[in-house]
C-alpha cells in the first residue's frame, strides 16, 4: 500500500481517457513513418514533428510510455521505423533512443515552465490587488480639478 510519503503522480492510476490517448499518439507516431523523405543513411520523416505534438499534449510519464512502446514494437520485429523496417541497430537508432530522452526530458521542462509560470502570474496578481487603492470613487477623474487653460 502507498503511504502518504509517496509523490502523488505515483499514485495516479491512469484511466481509460488516457491510455486511449497514448495509444492514439503511439499510432500517429507509427503511422508518421510512412511520410519518409531519404536524405542519406537517416531519412527525414514526419516522426519529428509527431513528436513535437505529444511532448506538448503530453506528461513526462505519459511520453516515455507511448515513444517506449513504439520502441518496443520495433525492437521485437515490427515494422514501424521510417521505410516500415524494423530493428534497433540501425544508422537512426540514435535518433529513436533520442525521441525517449528528449521527449520525456522536453516535456518535464514544458510542465516545469507551465508551473513557473503560473506561479509568476498568481503572484503579479495578488501584488496588483494588494497595491489597488481601496476607496476609489467610481468616478475618480470627474472629481479632480481641472487646470483652466484661460488667462485672466
Amino acid at each position: 500500500m502507498l503511504d502518504s510519503a509517496t509523490p502523488s503522480i505515483a499514485r495516479e492510476r491512469p484511466t481509460t481517457y488516457t491510455l486511449a490517448v497514448d495509444a492514439l499518439l503511439c499510432a500517429l507516431l507509427i503511422l508518421s513513418c510512412f511520410i519518409t523523405i531519404p536524405l542519406g543513411p537517416v531519412p527525414f520523416t514526419l516522426q519529428t514533428a509527431v513528436m513535437v505534438v505529444i511532448v506538448l499534449l503530453r506528461r513526462p510519464r505519459d511520453v516515455a510510455l507511448i515513444t517506449g512502446a513504439y520502441l518496443l514494437m520495433g525492437t521485437v520485429g515490427l515494422p514501424v521505423f521510417s521505410g516500415m523496417s524494423a530493428g534497433i541497430v540501425r544508422a537512426s537508432t540514435g535518433f529513436l533512443v533520442g525521441f525517449l530522452v528528449g521527449g520525456v526530458a522536453a516535456s518535464a521542462l514544458r510542465q516545469t515552465l507551465a508551473k513557473v509560470l503560473m506561479r509568476a502570474a498568481a503572484k503579479e496578481t495578488e501584488n496588483a490587488s494588494a497595491n489597488a487603492p481601496e476607496n476609489v470613487p467610481e468616478n475618480a477623474s470627474a472629481s479632480a480639478p481641472v487646470a483652466s487653460s484661460a488667462k485672466a
